[in-house]
């Protein structure tokens, strides 16, 4: 854009759920968000994940934003801020948790050898490529896949949004399976 856009109009618009003032809003303000959620979590995952929650968070309250109490970018990259530490924060409650190895029991030993090598096997593989994964990933697919927890649970115990959770969770399959088929 050639000029800056009226932020507070547009903040109005998209309080009223404004699709069109929403898309200009995002267009202007999108890459000030993700270089602040950048330099903060400074993984590119991380940061693209809480610029999807930021845009969620801003589309469901753009219409709190009062003129009154101060400029509407300041407004705009506080928010930000918040957002980026609420992902700190659930990356550090997952860092704090026990190592991983610790929740998965190994199968009882089989009567059959080479099935019980061949499970040694899979069971190593699965190993290697856990690790391979970001810990908030290794982390979300082991509760979710060896626990049963689900994702509003897992959402829960890493204090982090659900959306994050999510696309934690899928990743980690997506990593796994790139991995698997090594």
């Amino acid at each position: 854009m050639s000029s800056t856009p009226d932020l507070v109009s547009l903040l109005e618009s998209v309080g009223n759920h404004d699709q069109v003032a929403f898309r200009e809003l995002y267009n202007y303000i999108s890459p000030r968000i993700y270089g602040l959620m950048r330099r903060i979590l400074v993984h590119d995952d991380l940061a693209n994940d809480a610029l999807q929650e930021y845009f969620v968070l801003l589309w469901n309250s753009a219409e709190r934003y009062d003129p009154s109490r101060g400029s509407p970018l300041a407004w705009l990259m506080t928010i930000a801020r918040y957002q980026a530490f609420d992902v700190l924060r659930a990356q550090r409650a997952l860092n704090r948790h026990l190592d991983y190895r610790d929740d998965i029991d190994m199968a009882d030993e089989l009567e059959n050898p080479e099935r019980n090598a061949i499970q040694r096997q899979a069971f190593f593989q699965i190993g290697y490529c856990l690790e391979s994964l970001r810990p908030e990933q290794r982390y979300c697919v082991v509760l979710a896949y060896y626990h049963g927890y689900s994702h509003v649970e897992l959402a829960r115990k890493f204090d982090a949004p659900l959306g994050t959770v999510k696309t934690w969770v899928r990743r980690g399959l997506e990593q796994l399976r790139i991995c698997m088929d090594k």
